[in-house]
């Protein structure tokens, strides 16, 4: 899954503290590159860091193996800076469009598409609306479960209607997101772009609610459901942990 975040320096710092390298290591290696360099740290420094980093969160991983990802990241922080984006905010003609949509998977596809766009626009400071992620990430973070010939026809239907357009160059898998209208009132702003899908879903059914613990917008399983799966697991086992410990005090 894509780590799309809204403040890279707090995302960073988040973790730091609980020593994770997340599900796309390089992303942690670049951003924290970025983050030693914004903070005054010298090119060797900043490789020693990030080998120190690896070999904490991986004691078991020869670092040789990391050496390639580290110098890339060393090279690539030199070129960018850390962002922070306080919100997406989606217009209510963007949100006509995307609500007059047929089905609920094709309103979630486009929408999520849409967010795509502005949160590369709001990074790289310029309207351009194009994005480049690959179809099975736009598809997890749209919540649709199906397979990839599907995936790849309700992409095709997208841009037959003239929703979104493709490059000329057939190597390059970019996707214009035509439907991005800056213009007039607000409808709502995005700050979480993790399951985008479900954002929208939440706007038209009472069947999703948002964890209380790490803020994720999952589909409600119950009326009493309070946490995503991965949280109520963590709180269930921190809880079992807390007993065992106080029936040895």
């Amino acid at each position: 899954m894509l780590e799309l975040v809204m403040n890279e320096k707090a995302w960073v710092e988040d973790m730091l503290r609980s020593m994770q390298l997340g599900q796309h290591p390089y992303t942690m290696l670049l951003r924290y590159a970025t983050y030693l360099r914004e903070n005054g740290y010298k090119k060797g420094r900043v490789r020693r860091e990030l080998e120190d980093l690896v070999t904490r969160c991986r004691p078991d991983t020869s670092l040789q193996r990391w050496r390639e990802a580290i110098d890339r990241a060393v090279e690539d922080s030199r070129t960018r800076e850390l962002f922070q984006i306080d919100g997406i905010n989606i217009t209510r003609a963007e949100m006509d469009v995307v609500d007059a949509q047929e089905g609920l998977m094709r309103q979630k596809l486009l929408f999520t598409l849409l967010c795509l766009a502005k949160y590369r626009d709001a990074i790289r400071g310029k309207e351009s609306s194009w994005i480049n992620y690959g179809v099975n990430d736009i598809f997890k973070l749209a919540n649709i479960n199906c397979n990839q010939q599907r995936q790849y026809a309700m992409m095709h239907a997208l841009y037959n209607d003239g929703l979104i357009g493709l490059n000329h160059n057939v190597a390059d898998t970019s996707i214009k997101v035509l439907i991005v209208n800056n213009e007039g009132e607000s409808a709502l702003t995005v700050t979480d772009m993790r399951n985008l899908g479900n954002q929208y879903a939440r706007l038209h059914s009472d069947q999703f609610t948002t964890c209380e613990q790490c803020g994720l917008v999952i589909k409600r399983g119950s009326n009493r459901q309070k946490y995503c799966k991965a949280c109520a697991n963590a709180i269930r086992l921190a809880r079992a942990m807390d007993a065992y410990l106080s029936r040895l005090a």
